[in-house]
């Protein structure tokens, strides 16, 4: 596992409130015509608003499905690759993605689209679910991080934590990130044989699993090249009983302890999920570890996730269920802390206890726990951030189109 920690104090980047949450659009080659005129300053020119005096721009078809519509609040959205978005209670267009030749993100703007024939500038990686380039990392500075309070750390835009706590012994106590200040170094150990259960996210053993698919791979070789990465052991969930109740099981043989590991699952029900773990050979006993709990999503879940944040993905964009641990032994869920990646996508927070989307909440509660949806496919850097003066842990993580990837921020032991 790769973490690292920053401790600084907290710098703040800073900017007005106006009443729409969209920032001021320059109407400047905007779409218009006599049902769309333009705003005062500006005259209608070819189909598009311009400084009087302006040359007539080139022919061609500007995408006005809904422009002039009403609407509220920071609409956007890309029709016919056009980027639209919410000015003065009409939707107006901002670009004409396609017109350029680019790709359109109703989060990002317009895009340069990729291959792996076709590769992104430099401070830019490819996003595989939409073949466009996004930006990443998200920051350089603190100053390249629009919003209140929020910083640039690891080359991601951190909301200033409210707090950073643990519960340790019914007690409340400051969250210790100290572990993270020099990179871990794992030491592989001996492999062993697994056996477990495919649970929910929330950790319950489940009959729902049983006939997925599991796979287990080196993190590092997904991290190289995901079309490389060959699969350690494979097999498929079994049903098993666990008292009354049943359950999908595994069972894997030559599992390497010591070293960070990706399982794969997917099956009917499920959504494709990437679940970031590690065995501690500590745990064997006559070469066996055992129970091993690993998660997987179904498409409920995430679809109620997802509906709960108010998300709309792009299609075939990524998800992330993460959660943050602190240093003590045994590690503990810190409250009160933020997360972000290294590209620009919001951190939603659960409701105490649940594996559910609190869309008001601003830090993590009791579980620790953090979502991001419209996840670019690529690989990325998580951060986590507790307390002040901030001490932020990171850890690399790998993202696949139209899946979910699961990992905690733990210090290795």
């Amino acid at each position: 596992m790769r973490t690292s920690l920053l401790l600084a104090p907290l710098t703040i980047c800073c900017c007005f409130a106006i009443a729409c949450p969209m920032p001021e659009v320059d109407l400047a080659g905007k779409a218009c015509d006599s049902d769309h005129p333009c705003e005062e300053g500006f005259e209608c020119n070819g189909g598009v608003c311009q400084t009087p005096g302006t040359a007539e721009p080139d022919a061609g078809l500007v995408p006005d499905a809904g422009l002039g519509e009403s609407c509220s609040g920071s609409h956007l959205r890309c029709i016919d690759g056009a980027l639209q978005a919410c000015h003065q209670g009409s939707l107006v267009l901002l670009d004409d993605c396609s017109r350029l030749g680019l790709g359109c993100d109703p989060v990002r703007g317009c895009l340069t689209r990729c291959s792996s024939e076709q590769p992104c500038a430099p401070g830019e990686s490819c996003d595989e679910a939409s073949g466009l380039c996004v930006k990443q990392p998200a920051c350089a500075t603190t100053a390249d991080c629009s919003g209140e309070e929020r910083s640039c750390v690891h080359g991601a835009c951190l909301s200033a934590p409210p707090g950073g706590t643990v519960i340790e012994s019914g007690t409340e106590v400051a969250a210790d990130l100290s572990c993270y200040l020099e990179p871990s170094a794992t030491t592989p150990g001996p492999t062993v044989r697994l056996k477990g259960y495919l649970a929910s996210p929330a950790g319950t053993p489940t009959e729902r699993t049983v006939g997925y698919t599991l796979k287990v791979f080196l993190a590092d070789d997904l991290h190289r090249d995901p079309s490389e990465a060959q699969p350690l052991a494979e097999t498929v969930i079994s049903l098993a009983m666990i008292g009354d109740s049943e359950a999908g099981a595994f069972d894997l043989e030559t599992i390497p302890t010591g070293v960070e590991l990706v399982a794969f699952s997917e099956g009917d029900e499920g959504l494709p999920t990437w679940h970031y773990f590690d065995v501690q050979a500590a745990l064997a006993q006559d070469g066996v570890v055992e129970p091993f709990v690993l998660f997987s999503y179904d498409q409920r879940l995430w679809g109620t996730l997802t509906e709960g944040a108010g998300q709309t993905p792009l299609a075939g964009r990524a998800g992330v269920d993460g959660q943050a641990y602190d240093c003590h032994t045994p590690s503990l869920r810190i409250q009160g802390a933020t997360a972000a990646l290294s590209t620009l996508t919001p951190a939603f927070y659960s409701h105490p206890g649940l594996v559910g989307v609190d869309a008001e909440a601003s830090a993590t509660t009791d579980t620790g726990r953090f979502f991001f949806f419209d996840v670019p496919a690529t690989t990325l850097t998580a951060v986590v951030g507790s307390g002040d003066p901030l001490a932020a842990a990171t850890k690399q993580i790998r993202t696949f189109p139209n899946s979910i990837t699961v990992f905690a921020i733990q210090p290795v032991r």
